[in-house]
């Protein structure tokens, strides 16, 4: 689903069906809601092809480091990750702590080989485990790997 418009107390969303056509549009009362924006890389980067996407998020390989520019390496929120299957609405990979610091570890050792004349050979393992502290209760998200072999 979409959402096409807020108004105090009602947000209005379109269900769309896999092939992006609007099967209908509900009106859904709240009391507190967020929306948050579509995220993007950041300005300096935006528009330099072969090191990000179109959304502006830096290309990483295996090894985290970008294709194209194999000298720069990047890790955390500002990599590209693509979903694992197209879908009506764009969606993102969700990039945790956990997540990055493993990518961290990963670049940090590729960079060690590489000062040291060797080329890179560990690889980014994207596991991902968040949890959400609400109070008297809890929310535990783990994904290994983040993005299952399908």
């Amino acid at each position: 689903a979409r959402t096409v418009a807020a108004q105090d107390g009602q947000m209005t969303v379109e269900e769309l069906d896999d092939e992006g056509n609007l099967k209908r549009t509900h009106t859904l009362p709240y009391k507190h809601a967020m929306m948050l924006p579509a995220f993007v890389g950041i300005a300096p980067l935006r528009d330099i092809e072969g090191l990000v996407n179109p959304r502006g998020f830096v290309i990483v390989d295996e090894h985290q480091r970008n294709p194209a520019f194999p000298q720069i390496y990047a890790a955390g929120v500002c990599i590209a990750i693509a979903p694992p299957h197209k879908t009506p609405v764009p969606t993102g990979v969700p990039k945790t702590g956990y997540m990055i610091e493993a990518m961290v570890r990963t670049l940090s050792h590729n960079i060690k080989a590489e000062l040291s004349g060797q080329q890179p050979v560990t690889k980014a393992v994207w596991n991902a485990i968040c949890l959400a502290d609400m109070g008297d209760t809890g929310a535990a998200f783990v994904a290994m790997p983040q993005i299952p072999p399908r």
